[in-house]
């Protein structure tokens, strides 16, 4: 039973490896190789694609150019049969001499030669027919009469009926005659021609000059054979690459089957060695096994324990939060209690004494709650509180800090603030308080007291000024801002001697 259960592994392990081996190869191959695919359709597309447009505007230029030549070069013609013509008396003398004025002395008197791509000419009269053509177009028209001894320029020798012929090169030449065409590619004999036309004025002759479109191309083609090379070139890499990345890849891939398969194999072999031994010792005790769960039940009560006890800590850590909050807090307005305010305006103190920098409070007192209490109940007047306290928290900066002083009156500390600007903020909340309608009550207002310590200051004397600010402003009739400047030593004497007081009101 134990040999059948290690087959039965081994063959396991092996379809497991297997397995791993084909998905390691599979997603590291295909992916890639379609990359590879779709790079290589894009460069062949993209080479065939500028060899089209280059073609095209080659020929367009090509087109042009000859045009333009075939002008050029029968204004030549017509001078030149201008010169003949006023020395016709001298040709025929010379052909009386037999002289041997022959097709070769005029085509080389007549036909351009050096023309571009490999172009040719040939000199058609009024009635269509070959009076001269250059050595370029052997083949493609009729040359019956070049090696003739001589001809006479005025009898014209006979030869293929272009006017009556079907070949491409006749309708061509019918189409000049008719006075139809100037320029026009056509085929012959399986090749692509472009062919141009003057008319020689002198004798009415025509000049024709066909070229080749494969000698226009053949820059075009050259470079894209060399650029489908390049490519081929770039496939064989590619194919390179990929023998020798496969061979990569099916190494790693047998290394990382075996590594996860290696596990497997070490606990199969340990399982089977295990099923062994029982085999063949004796079978263990009640004892052992009773033992064994014993051990396995106080692990379990541990784990129980442990975990009670991360959850015993964790809501201890909230309770502690929770009680920190509620000790900095007033448990009403949930704004910051005079013990969490004295705490800050102490570190603000410190802050303005250390960086130079002004630093300044608001006293506020609801004016008249005593009668709001008496009037409609402490708790309408606690609800009046908690909506104070809830616009005020939203119309001052970030950097304020808002507290419950004690019974109706409120602090606000503003660090990096001059007295000037307090109190400008001091007047927005009291307008603020003054607009706001409150359930049950209504309309409420408030007094404000504001001083402001830059370096000399201490926490009692700063919010002792506020706090005469705060008085002056009730006695001013209410609802109104009030600021307290602190007095220097030599005025506060001064004050004393002539006043006979010991603090002055300013």
């Amino acid at each position: 039973m134990i040999t059948s259960f290690e087959n039965q592994n081994n063959s396991s392990q092996k379809s497991l490896k297997s397995v791993i081996y084909r998905e390691f190869l599979r997603k590291a191959m295909i992916p890639i190789l379609f990359v590879e695919v779709a790079l290589i359709a894009f460069y062949f597309i993209s080479v065939n694609y500028m060899t089209d447009k280059t073609m095209d505007v080659m020929s367009q230029t090509a087109n042009q150019s000859l045009v333009n030549l075939s002008v050029n070069e029968t204004r030549y013609i017509n001078n030149k049969l201008k010169h003949i013509t006023r020395s016709m008396n001298t040709f025929q003398k010379l052909h009386q001499a037999k002289t041997g004025f022959t097709y070769d002395t005029f085509a080389q008197e007549t036909l351009p030669v050096d023309l571009p791509w490999g172009s040719g000419a040939l000199i058609l009269d009024s009635a269509g027919e070959v009076l001269v053509s250059s050595n370029a177009l052997d083949g493609l028209v009729d040359k019956n009469v070049i090696g003739s001894d001589y001809i006479d320029v005025r009898q014209p020798y006979t030869k293929h009926d272009y006017l009556r012929g079907t070949e491409p090169l006749d309708l061509v030449i019918q189409d000049f005659i008719a006075g139809q065409l100037r320029s026009k590619e056509f085929q012959s004999l399986n090749e692509q021609y472009f062919i141009t036309q003057s008319i020689i004025d002198e004798s009415g002759w025509r000049l024709v000059i066909l070229t080749d479109m494969k000698s226009i191309y053949a820059p075009i083609y050259e470079q894209k054979t060399e650029s489908k090379n390049l490519g081929y070139l770039v496939i064989l890499l590619i194919i390179n690459f990929y023998v020798a990345f496969f061979i990569y890849l099916m190494v790693a891939s047998k290394r990382f089957a075996r590594r996860i398969t290696q596990p497997i194999e070490t606990m199969t072999k340990f399982i089977s060695q295990i099923n062994q031994q029982r085999a063949e010792e004796s079978p263990p005790s009640y004892v052992k096994i009773r033992e064994l769960d014993t051990l396995i039940d106080l692990n379990v009560e541990l784990q129980e324990a442990k975990q009670k006890y991360v959850e015993l800590n964790v809501e201890m850590s909230h309770k502690n939060d929770e009680l920190k909050r509620l000790s900095v807090t007033d448990p009403l307005t949930q704004a910051y209690n005079r013990l969490k305010l004295d705490e800050v305006l102490s570190k603000e103190l410190e802050r303005s004494v250390r960086d130079k920098k002004p630093l300044s409070i608001i006293l506020l007192d609801i004016d008249k709650f005593k009668h709001v209490n008496d009037t409609y109940g402490h708790q309408v007047g606690d609800s009046v509180l908690v909506a104070l306290t809830q616009a005020l928290l939203k119309n001052i900066q970030s950097t304020d800090v808002l507290g419950r002083w004690g019974g109706e009156e409120f602090l606000i500390i503003l660090p990096n603030t001059s007295l000037e600007n307090a109190v400008v903020q001091a007047e927005k909340l009291r307008l603020l308080i003054e607009f706001m309608c409150f359930d049950t009550v209504g309309k409420v207002t408030a007094s404000l007291g504001v001083s402001c310590s830059v370096d000399d200051g201490t926490e009692c004397s700063l919010i002792e000024r506020a706090d005469k600010a705060l008085y002056k402003a009730k006695e001013a009739g209410r609802n109104c801002v009030k600021r307290q400047e602190r007095v220097s030593p030599l005025k506060l004497k001064l004050v004393n001697i002539f006043d006979g007081r010991s603090t002055l009101e300013s």
